[in-house]
């Protein structure tokens, strides 16, 4: 659903506009897949970015800027306390909205933790970010800023296109990100939104599970997950948002999972607790030494037993050989001759 949401808007900058731009997309996807090839050390969308930016400049083609936008901002924020009244009534009017961005801002800092996590294999605190999205979104209220949480597009790039793996590289994203808008403002407003797109349109790909939309997956999945999923889609799609979406698909699979209960209890029979002490007081330790101690008996008696059937079995073949030691002897040096290793077996 989140993948969908990215691809859809980024439709708005693809209608209604120059032919020019067309092009300078699919340039955009060109080299946004095919550069890592080449290197891998240096981002393709930056490269993307660049290059079409350039392009566009020298030869003065005429499409959407990123200044067409909007105004971008020329200093620092400043410290100010909001200029409301601060009564009941003011936070009756905002308290909807506030608990409604916190939502979602929080659910989708959630999910993008998680798919963070099963991309580079590793377990974060989702608690530690909770409270550091809280603190950071009071924060910035008292500079004019909006309230934000984890964007998973921007998270995308950063994790899988150019390989971040600490948290030095959320801090430099975000140093960067200052240093563009406000020192290089005017040089920002001349990247055509085309190669942004393009971006974009590679962060949506890349986003979208498509595992889970194999027919292999979809034949050895319960219809009943199958559902969840695609209700949860059309709903996070239709809506446009994620925290009805996520209602939507949890109360879903709570409703199948009390489906699927038994009708009858199994009733379980418990009786008394067997007091269960090691020599060294730990629970259990005695008893599993004491096994090991038969198991490791048990081993030795069979390798005794095995020993003992090669023992009688040597003797066998010895008495079956024939009286003439002379055969034997000529025998014995023919598999002498072989090989080293049936020396070794000889001897």
């Amino acid at each position: 659903a989140l993948a969908i949401l990215i691809f859809e808007a980024q439709l708005d900058h693809l209608f209604d506009v120059p032919w020019a731009v067309y092009p300078l997309v699919a340039v955009g996807i060109a080299i946004i897949v095919g550069f890592p090839r080449v290197n891998a050390v240096v981002p393709a969308p930056l490269v993307a970015i660049v290059a079409l930016t350039a392009f566009t400049l020298i030869a003065a083609v005429n499409v959407p800027e990123v200044g067409d936008e909007g105004e971008l901002p020329d200093s620092l924020p400043a410290w100010f306390v909001p200029d409301v009244p601060f009564s009941m009534e003011t936070l009756e009017i905002i308290a909807p909205y506030a608990l409604a961005m916190a939502l979602v801002g929080i659910l989708e800092s959630l999910l993008t933790a998680k798919l963070v996590d099963d991309i580079t294999d590793t377990h974060s605190d989702k608690t530690r970010e909770a409270m550091g999205q809280g603190a950071a979104n009071v924060i910035t209220g008292f500079f004019g800023g909006m309230g934000g949480c984890a964007m998973i597009g921007q998270t995308m790039i950063n994790v899988k296109v150019s390989g971040a793996r600490t948290r030095i590289s959320t801090f430099l994203a975000g140093v960067f990100l200052l240093v563009l808008v406000v020192g290089f403002g005017d040089v920002v407003a001349l990247i055509p939104m085309a190669a942004l797109v393009a971006v974009m349109i590679m962060v949506s790909v890349a986003t979208f599970d498509w595992h889970s939309i194999q027919p292999s997956t979809l034949r050895r999945m319960p219809k009943s997950e199958t559902t969840v999923m695609v209700s949860t889609v059309v709903v996070t799609v239709l809506t446009h948002n994620l925290a009805i979406g996520v209602g939507v698909g949890g109360d879903r699979r709570a409703v199948l999972r009390l489906q699927q209960r038994p009708l009858h209890p199994v009733r379980v029979r418990r009786g008394p607790r067997p007091r269960r002490r090691g020599p060294v007081g730990l629970p259990h330790l005695g008893r599993l030494h004491r096994r090991g101690a038969r198991r490791d008996r048990h081993q030795v008696r069979a390798a005794r037993h095995r020993g003992r059937d090669h023992r009688a079995q040597r003797g066998q073949r010895r008495a079956a050989r024939p009286a003439d030691g002379g055969a034997a002897v000529a025998r014995g040096t023919r598999l002498f001759a072989t090989s080293s290793q049936k020396q070794v077996g000889l001897v």
